[in-house]
């Protein structure tokens, strides 16, 4: 296949610009038109990052844009590009509220000379030889995301105020539903298992969707004052551990069931009534009001991760490969030998965990001849040494 030969360009030409994207990779091809031939100047490509490879075709496109201005800084400040592109980029920057991360691309392209236009029939086969286009299972998604859905009646909308705490004492949470007219309804949760200050809020956030998707509630604007969550919703913050991840997934797919579900992050001292609350909840019940619906958790909201069992997230194995476990930690290729307890804290360090770990790793140690033939031999008696004194003769 022979590609076309690249172009010098002329002094304040007009120049086109065609994006692609893929499921891993995004690009662009920088063109001119001369005598109505297009003929290209400058190809790029950008391969996606883990966490861009998430992004809507839409946020990718304009990342491709995003990624062509700044590459290819100096065409766009000397020259007018045209886009080219049969979905609606310009309407989708021109509304901030929809992401905050194309807000941010919005003031970053504003300062060259853009301007987008519909696709006509392609004249070259430059698109052919080098980008791929966008799936056809993904044009449906386009289509959805460039006509976003009418905003909701601020009459029909509820309010969840919602906070978690966890202290030395126990965790607890707290949240509160402001219906159509004004009505409070305060929850109070008392969480019967150990969790860090994010997973209370987590617990509190879930449990407000959870109980307004009962109420039948289709319009909600959850206003609480955890920056994670708000971030790891509206995707400006990522999360990292399994754990996270696991509370994100099921907020989400609570969101999803509310015609209109928005989060909004608010200070703490708007959200102090149920800050105070949750941190009365995580102590004890007794000092609360009899209007005050109150829950206790056993057991996380949050779906727990497949193949784990322990609250840290360790794996819970059955009793065949237990033993392999400990056979391994202990003899295996870099086995020491060593004790129950070293034993045991590899085996959680490594990853694993089961109930009844520390009998099964006696009953093996016992079994090691290695371990038994070379174990330190302690000379101190068992018991304390009781003087024996000859009888006095008669």
């Amino acid at each position: 296949m022979e590609l076309p030969t690249l172009t010098a360009l002329e002094e304040g030409e007009p120049l086109t610009l065609y994006l692609s994207a893929s499921d891993i990779a995004v690009g662009a091809v920088l063109l001119t038109d001369r005598k109505t031939v297009q003929t290209p100047i400058y190809y790029i490509s950008k391969t996606l990052a883990d966490a861009e490879t998430w992004y809507s075709i839409l946020e990718k496109l304009v990342l491709a844009l995003v990624y062509a201005a700044r590459r290819l800084k100096r065409y766009f400040q000397g020259h007018p590009i045209h886009v080219l592109t049969d979905y609606k980029l310009k309407s989708v920057l021109a509304k901030p509220e929809l992401s905050v991360r194309l807000a941010k691309w919005a003031i970053e392209l504003g300062e060259h000379s853009i301007e987008h236009k519909p696709r006509p029939a392609i004249k070259g086969q430059v698109l052919v030889d080098f980008v791929t286009e966008v799936p056809t299972e993904k044009i449906q998604e386009c289509l959805y995301e460039q006509q976003p859905p009418t905003p909701t009646d601020e009459s029909q909308k509820w309010t969840l105020f919602t906070d978690g705490a966890s202290s030395g004492e126990g965790s607890g949470a707290c949240l509160k539903l402001i219906n159509l007219d004004g009505q409070e309804f305060t929850y109070a949760i008392k969480l019967n298992f150990k969790s860090t200050n994010n997973e209370a809020e987590y617990e509190a956030f879930l449990a407000g969707l959870r109980i307004a998707k009962k109420l039948g509630v289709k319009f909600l604007e959850a206003r609480v004052d955890s920056m994670l969550i708000t971030g790891q919703v509206l995707e400006t913050y990522e999360a990292k551990n399994d754990v996270m991840a696991s509370y994100l997934s099921q907020a989400k797919d609570l969101m999803q069931q509310f015609t209109s579900c928005k989060v909004v992050h608010i200070k703490g001292s708007e959200n102090r009534p149920a800050d105070a609350l949750s941190k009365l909840a995580s102590t004890s019940f007794e000092h609360m009001g009899r209007d005050m619906r109150i829950e206790v958790l056993d057991n996380p909201i949050r779906p727990s991760t497949p193949g784990h069992g322990h609250p840290n997230g360790n794996r819970c194995v059955d009793a065949e490969d237990a033993n392999y476990v400990i056979r391994e930690i202990h003899e295996g290729i870099c086995g020491l030998h060593a004790a129950l307890r070293m034993v045991v804290a590899k085996i959680v360090n490594a990853g694993y965990y089961w109930p009844g770990m520390h009998a099964d790793a006696v009953k093996e140690i016992r079994n090691c001849d290695a371990f038994q033939n070379h174990v330190p031999q302690t000379l101190r008696p068992q018991n304390k040494l009781v003087p024996v004194t000859s009888a006095w003769p008669l």
